[in-house]
């Protein structure tokens, strides 16, 4: 019986320190606007009503990944919330994205999510 609970306690512990982590939810109730920044093009834009449903849809089915990749992202999506805080995400070069606003960094996975990265990236959101 204690073997088995050191197990769980080093088990528990090396998930955590392996930087398991949820990736935070979007309330679209809480969100003031969202900015789409293409850092390839030097553009930035708020989103338009469409484009925030599609950011949220996209960020929501995406799932986390383990890992830094270290990668220097094309595109950046701003959630600036009513509270004044920010949630921000990277992506559009490689198959992934990143919630750069937490700590540690968390790596997202959704095809959805990279294309509409990509398009940020390239300038070119059409919904």
């Amino acid at each position: 019986m204690t073997h088995r609970l050191l197990f769980l306690i080093l088990l528990v512990a090396a998930m955590l320190a392996s930087g398991c982590s949820a990736k935070p939810r979007l309330d679209p109730k809480g969100v003031d606007h969202v900015q789409f920044i293409s850092l390839e093009r030097s553009q930035t834009r708020v989103a338009t009503p469409q484009e925030e449903h599609e950011f949220f849809q996209a960020y929501e089915s995406a799932r986390p990944l383990r890992g830094d990749f270290g990668t220097t992202p094309p595109a950046r999506v701003e959630v600036v919330f009513v509270s004044g805080e920010s949630l921000v995400v990277t992506g559009g070069g490689e198959t992934y994205s990143t919630v750069e606003s937490l700590e540690p960094p968390l790596n997202l996975r959704g095809d959805e999510l990279h294309a509409l990265m990509e398009q940020i990236a390239a300038g070119d959101v059409h919904f």
